[in-house]
């Protein structure tokens, strides 16, 4: 009879194999970076990795993020292991993250990917979305004229407020993203899933921050005080990864501001802002099955990327 698997939880420096393993499909010139990245990260990430007997046969990796969010990668498997070693992981890995206070586990999976698909639709994750990755390479961040450009021929204004990091711009930051969510096209299964301060603490720690890129968005002139909140119809945020990319992490408009053409001026004003902090290429990632979205992004000069499958589970 042959030994059963048994899937482990541990640091990434307590098994070099493990994270050897985990990294085997990068280019070779890619993986020491990785491996020294996960290791200078610490806690955050955990190795999932399953074994028979003394042999490795499988490897994940469940990383917690800010806001109570949990990534799980897909399972890296020796040839000729066993057939369930994928499923396992993955709902090992989710394990993991509940154990550590994620609300939601999610996976990344590569287009046409069969088997990481059935591996974690096996562990009980659903599917969540098509997501497409598009970067601004012909808009306005390219071009600075193109920002008075679109203003000249007519585009609805808005006005921006940056949001206030204190509990009562957190208060106000939060009650407009909620409404937000009211019938959003963009991964509608994700709402209710997480409270909208996990969300947004997510955001602002997920990458480099850069509080001139959160804004709030009003319709008409703006309150002396910024605080009220009367008018706000919107949000916008901004955040800065590796040096010159930037990305619009989210941008959301509430029920009764829709259908006017104001969320191609706050894409143009996205793109302008990203510029003015030195930012030369604007990524974002929006649900395939968003038409009018992905239309508005085209229009703005976005091209895609990449396409992933997005797979979550609720803790």
């Amino acid at each position: 009879m042959a030994e059963p698997v048994c899937v482990v939880s541990l640091a990434p420096a307590g098994d070099p194999e493990g994270v050897a393993l985990l990294f085997c499909h990068l280019p070779a010139e890619t993986r020491a970076a990785e491996r020294d990245r996960l290791l200078r990260e610490g806690d955050r990430h955990r190795l999932i990795l399953a074994r028979r007997g003394q042999r490795l046969v499988g490897a994940s990796l469940a990383t917690l993020l800010p806001g109570r969010y949990g990534v799980v990668a897909a399972p890296q498997l020796v040839a000729g292991g066993p057939l369930d070693t994928g499923r396992l992981l993955a709902e090992s890995a989710a394990e993991d993250l509940a154990s550590r206070g994620a609300a939601v586990a999610q996976g990344l999976l590569d287009i046409g990917a069969a088997d990481d698909i059935r591996h974690f639709a096996g562990a009980g994750y659903q599917h969540l979305a098509s997501l497409v990755y598009l970067a601004d390479r012909e808009g306005p961040l390219a071009d600075e004229r193109a920002p008075a450009a679109a203003a000249a021929v007519g585009e609805p204004q808005v006005d921006f407020v940056p949001v206030a990091f204190d509990d009562r711009g957190w208060r106000r930051l939060i009650e407009v993203v909620d409404r937000t969510y009211e019938g959003t096209l963009d991964c509608p299964g994700l709402n209710g899933v997480r409270k909208t301060r996990d969300v947004l603490e997510g955001y602002r720690h997920g990458a480099q921050f850069v509080p001139e890129g959160w804004l709030l968005v009003r319709d008409g002139v703006r309150d002396a005080d910024h605080g009220a909140g009367r008018g706000d119809i919107g949000c916008l945020i901004l955040a800065r990864h590796e040096e010159g990319l930037f990305e619009l992490v989210y941008m959301g408009l509430v029920p009764e501001a829709r259908g006017r053409g104001l969320g191609l001026s706050i894409t143009r004003h996205a793109q302008q802002l990203a510029r003015q902090l030195g930012g030369k290429q604007l990524i974002l990632a929006v649900d395939a099955k968003n038409a009018p979205a992905r239309a508005l992004y085209a229009r703005a000069g976005f091209l895609p990327i990449e396409i992933k499958e997005a797979y979550f589970k609720v803790l």
